[in-house]
């Protein structure tokens, strides 16, 4: 096909990849090359990972904690053969991964009623996870041990597939790799504020369980340190002339990854590695930005006490709550779960809006397609949510440009 092709000149625009990136395909990023000077967030948040993967959602995930006991108590009771599980969980036999060896471990584990958690598996979308690595394939353990107590993380992609970006969100669990997105390249890693006296992973007779070191002096009398890193303290308590909290450094954070402007202007660059944070040396503007940030992290973790309060409302006539077929009416404002109830008062941008690769509220609906909507109150605070981080972002954009024109310079 291309021998017969005539090669014309004209056809084709000349390119001059350059360092760091040598793109292939042509980008306008000459007025933005100063966003290469910033810190990324893994420079800043030291201690990450990608986040963990079970290969057996279907088993080890589940919406109710007491329906996830009972599987596990199955798969300890010899009564039941594999192909039980087979046929209920579509879980079998691989490579890494057999029914007798996890079997075998699981009957031996003295423990193995208290490695039940809860995971942030998408937006908004608690639910119980059996964390352990009978399991699960990747537990990214040595990060994740760190969400097991209190603690938040900030969540965001090193890589992304889609043409906007909007990959950031937080969370105070362990997160699932596809929380933010289960597009192609857009796995979610995961960067928490507090680092506890390490785990360990211990091998005894085949299994593995987890001990708990006891605190060391590093970790001071809360018994944890921030996960941030060193020279960014020190950089920003040299120009603010006060140290700042981790707290407010990593909503300082989050504030800059919500804003418009940082991603609209950016978008080249967020979509190849992961982001960076310009750190303002206005120490107005970094208070102001971190409390915005704070507000939002608030929001998306429902904590937020406006939501008390939420704008929208469940109704309807009818007996069923079943989620058959969720639809969203635009002139009406409401989001129906099948032809008789529905949530008022959603606007179209709550409904369109997208986090990384969902639209939170669709895809809670979709995901329980078939079941009771059994918390109609955390669909509400999700749509309430939503608003006002609109609210919130458009915040953020008139600090945004402000704190970007004049950045500490991070050695």
């Amino acid at each position: 096909m291309l021998a017969k092709k005539e090669f014309r000149q004209k056809d084709y625009t000349l390119l001059k990849p350059v360092t760091p990136w040598y793109f292939l395909i042509k980008r306008n990023t000459k007025e933005i090359e100063h966003y290469n000077e910033w810190p990324r967030v893994d420079e800043i948040f030291p201690v990450n990972s990608v986040s963990i993967v079970t290969a057996k959602d279907e088993f080890v995930i589940s919406f109710d904690k007491h329906n996830l006991e009972n599987r596990i108590r199955q798969f300890r009771n010899t009564k039941f053969e594999n192909s039980f599980f087979v046929e209920a969980y579509g879980i079998k036999n691989s490579e890494y991964w057999n029914f007798e060896k996890a079997r075998q471990e699981l009957l031996i584990d003295k423990d193995y009623n208290n490695h039940f958690t809860e995971v942030q598996y998408r937006l908004f979308d608690n639910r119980f996870l059996y964390y352990s690595p009978i399991f699960v394939a990747r537990m990214r353990f040595d990060v994740m041990q760190n969400m097991l107590r209190e603690n938040i993380a900030l969540l965001t992609c090193r890589q992304t597939a889609l043409s906007e970006w909007q990959h950031a969100f937080v969370s105070d669990k362990v997160s699932d790799d596809c929380t933010i997105s289960n597009k192609t390249k857009e796995r979610t890693y995961i960067f928490p504020l507090y680092l506890y006296p390490p785990a360990e992973t211990k091998k005894k007779k085949g299994l593995q369980s987890m001990i708990l070191f006891e605190p060391e002096a590093e970790y001071g009398k809360k018994g944890k340190k921030p996960n941030i890193a060193p020279k960014v303290f020190e950089q920003l308590e040299k120009s603010y002339k006060k140290k700042p909290t981790p707290e407010q450094i990593m909503y300082y954070c989050y504030a800059v990854l919500c804003s418009n402007i940082f991603r609209e202007k950016y978008t080249e660059f967020l979509k190849i590695d992961f982001p960076r944070i310009p750190f303002t040396t206005d120490y107005t503007l970094f208070q102001q930005l971190a409390k915005l940030g704070e507000e939002l992290g608030e929001l998306h973790l429902l904590k937020h006490k406006s939501l008390n309060h939420p704008t929208t409302k469940y109704f309807g006539k009818g007996d069923s709550d079943k989620i058959e077929k969720p639809m969203y009416d635009e002139e009406a404002k409401r989001v129906y779960i099948n032809e008789a109830r529905y949530f008022d008062n959603i606007s179209s941008e709550v409904w369109n809006y997208q986090v990384g690769g969902y639209q939170p509220m669709e895809k809670y609906l979709k995901d329980r397609k078939g079941r009771q909507m059994d918390d109609p109150g955390h669909y509400c605070k999700m749509a309430t949510a939503l608003a006002k981080t609109i609210e919130v972002q458009n915040e953020i954009d008139k600090l945004f440009s402000k704190a970007e024109s004049k950045v500490i310079e991070m050695n």
